[in-house]
């Protein structure tokens, strides 16, 4: 347990968002990601993690790039500037134990559950 303790500390370091949202642009521009080449006819999406400290920088970003999309010149004939869903994961979770009606009692237990619990619960 404690070497998958240590792995969550890691993966909490600061990451360069600036290098990490450049690479997503280069990903969300890409004909492939968004004529949905190769997924089956399923819509294009990326989930992006990161160190929860890095929140506000990360939030910046997300409005700078879609930002970027929405106005994009087109690369190629037919192409055209995507509309841009963002979904924060986080949010989503309570809205859905909010509408079970154990949004409450989720938190109450968190509160109770010593962290390497939950942490070990969460990965694995």
């Amino acid at each position: 347990m404690t070497d998958f303790i240590a792995s969550v500390e890691a993966a909490d370091e600061r990451r360069d968002i600036d290098a990490d949202f450049a690479h997503l642009r280069e990903i969300m521009e890409s004909r492939s990601f968004r004529t949905n080449s190769g997924l089956a006819g399923e819509q294009p999406y990326y989930i992006y993690d990161y160190p929860p400290r890095q929140e506000l920088e990360v939030a910046e970003h997300i409005k700078q790039l879609v930002g970027q999309l929405q106005t994009m010149t087109p690369k190629y004939d037919g192409d055209y500037a995507p509309q841009v869903l963002t979904l924060d994961l986080y949010d989503v979770v309570l809205e859905i134990l909010s509408k079970r009606g154990i949004l409450n009692r989720v938190l109450n237990r968190e509160e109770k559950t010593p962290q390497e619990s939950l942490v070990g619960r969460a990965y694995g």
